[in-house]
């Protein structure tokens, strides 16, 4: 089924936790709607199991931090031949940081990488923190709370849109906030992603 639209995971944790729970409760909305949805791990049974008891499926990459060159590699040659409309939802930095590399290494321009923001903690300030926040077709929080504790307009990739400058509003208008309850207002979430899919 070429035309379907495909969303991806990406979990480097070593053992089960609120962002697992988060991941697992989006995969089952999105595989409603009619998605393929999968998960890549670390091969760790304590994340795998829960997610093959609800269909979704489980691969595996090495995911061993910034510097893993084999996982980029992995995953570039996945999203090679991945369908047209395919989403990658990573929940740390360094695994956004591994998504981009293989997205561009792939030469598919069209795959989009996500990254999910759990912790309620001001954003890095780094080059390298930047850099990616600059890449991402959209930045997600967990809560109206973890928004405001970051603060976007001082987020990393945003500073300058205190100066006005055009990117830095196209960034802003890709931050949005998917409540751990995703399931609660599961139909409006979805329109959400929709009307963003046709920008």
């Amino acid at each position: 089924m070429p035309d379907t639209p495909r969303l991806i995971h990406i979990l480097s944790s070593s053992f089960w936790g609120g962002r697992e729970e988060y991941a697992l409760d989006i995969c089952r909305g999105f595989s409603e709607m009619g998605w393929r949805v999968s998960v890549f791990t670390r091969d760790m049974a304590a994340i795998d199991t829960p997610f093959r008891a609800h269909g979704v499926r489980v691969r595996h990459l090495p995911l061993r931090g910034y510097a893993d060159l084999a996982t980029v590699v992995s995953l570039s040659h996945h999203l090679r031949h991945t369908d047209a409309l395919t989403v990658v939802h990573t929940h740390k930095y360094r695994d956004a940081f591994l998504a981009l590399l293989a997205r561009k290494l792939s030469r598919r321009r069209d795959v989009r990488v996500v990254l999910t923001c759990h912790r309620v903690r001001p954003g890095r300030d780094t080059w390298l923190a930047r850099r990616i926040c600059r890449n991402l077709h959209a930045l997600v929080f967990v809560s109206r709370l973890a928004r405001k504790v970051v603060g976007i307009e001082y987020w990393p990739g945003t500073r300058s849109c205190r100066h006005g400058r055009t990117g830095c509003h196209r960034f802003r208008q890709t931050v949005c906030i998917l409540c751990t309850a995703v399931s609660i207002c599961r139909g409006r979430v979805m329109r959400r992603c929709r009307r963003r899919g046709r920008r």
